[in-house]
């Protein structure tokens, strides 16, 4: 395509890798009797003739393209590309200091001026998630992927945050007034299907285990755990179906008990021990989704195992109650309950929180009809 332009007689395009903006289609191209080029408006050609995927950014002009011995390209020996570096004009605005900003650091750039566009700067759609997610933030409102694909300079992304991010600010996280039937997350209810699908599957289970030496305090480990399940709703919290589909319906923390095991065992009988806990079926629609274990292996030798579903916690759910744990057996140890400060929110508030955010996909104007009529338009694309 590119040597179908009157004003070029010799072109190659390879995959050029940035650190990180990742792999990317490249151009190069000799003018035809040294006849001055513009790379911009050789990009615009080929953005006029291919499809976007296929359009190399940027365009290098090259007096001559290198050769092997044997006359073929040297695709080694091509230099690095030379982007495309409209007139620099800074950022005036917080807005647009912001957007600039967010190009700069997610693009590994310098600077980024008022004309510069993200795409043509090297960017793409698994980076453009990065921009909008980084820009919610900092603008505290909601940034459409398909924004960033309409309006992907600096300057015309600022204009549209600037009109819109005060009437798009997101709705607080804060505690709500609980319905009869609290919904389930949209995560939870993809957990919660797959679950019901394929019941006896240990797929969705989050088992860990941990060594604990020196003089133990069962008994204060023991209230411990239940002050954590007290302290956290999500782990006493039981899914039923009913015939609006599945709800979350906590169970209060006096009602949960069982979900404690001390027992000793012998260092042979250990691993069978941890592996019939990890592969035990949940069925989140009756039973909590957490079960823990206290084994005694030797004298001032335990293992503490505690298996989570992933329908109520997940990688990054470990730290938070690992800390509250030892906080709560360090109060229990000294004789008196944890003092810790309540949590602003339990996970059902979050729950009802991203349903009023996103809204009904039956109302084309909320924010999850939008954003599954972009991802449809996309795919079909």
């Amino acid at each position: 395509t590119l040597t179908t332009h009157p004003d070029i007689t010799h072109a190659a395009v390879t995959v050029h890798h940035d650190h990180h903006t990742g792999d990317r289609l490249v151009g190069y191209v000799v003018p035809r009797n040294h006849t001055p080029l513009d790379p911009t408006t050789i990009h615009t050609f080929a953005a006029d003739h291919l499809p976007d995927y296929m359009v190399p950014t940027p365009i290098t002009i090259l007096d001559a393209l290198p050769l092997t011995t044997n006359g073929k390209i040297d695709r080694r020996a091509l230099p690095a590309p030379t982007p495309l570096t409209p007139r620099f004009r800074p950022p005036a605005t917080a807005v647009e200091r912001i957007v600039a900003g967010v190009f700069a650091d997610v693009l590994g750039r310098e600077r980024v001026g008022l004309d510069d566009d993200f795409f043509t700067l090297g960017g793409n759609s698994l980076l453009a998630t990065q921009v909008v997610s980084r820009l919610g933030v900092a603008m505290d409102a909601r940034v459409p992927m398909r924004v960033l694909f309409e309006a992907s300079s600096v300057q015309a992304l600022s204009t549209w945050l600037a009109s819109r991010a005060t009437a798009d600010a997101h709705t607080p996280l804060v505690p709500r007034p609980r319905p009869e039937n609290i919904p389930l997350s949209y995560a939870q209810q993809r957990i919660w299907f797959l679950t019901r699908f394929d019941p006896h599957s240990p797929v969705y289970t989050i088992p860990f285990a941990v060594r604990l030496s020196g003089t133990m305090d069962t008994a204060a480990l023991l209230a411990a755990i239940a002050d954590l399940v007290d302290r956290h709703e999500t782990l006493r919290t039981i899914y039923p179906e009913s015939e609006a589909g599945p709800h979350q319906v906590i169970v209060p923390a006096a009602e949960v008990s069982g979900a404690v095991e001390s027992a000793a065992v012998t260092e042979n009988e250990l691993a069978a021990r941890l592996l019939s806990m990890a592969s035990a079926e949940f069925d989140v629609t009756t039973s909590v989704p957490v079960r823990a274990a206290l084994f005694e292996t030797a004298d001032n030798e335990h293992v503490l195992a505690v298996v989570l579903h992933h329908i109520c916690a997940d990688g990054s759910s470990i730290a938070p109650l690992a800390r509250d744990l030892m906080a709560a057996y360090t109060a229990r140890a000294g004789g008196h309950t944890p003092s810790w400060p309540p949590l602003a929110v339990q996970y059902a508030d979050y729950t009802l929180w991203q349903r009023e955010l996103l809204g009904s996909d039956d109302d084309p104007n909320s924010v999850l009809a939008q954003q599954l009529t972009y991802w449809r338009s996309t795919l079909d694309g």
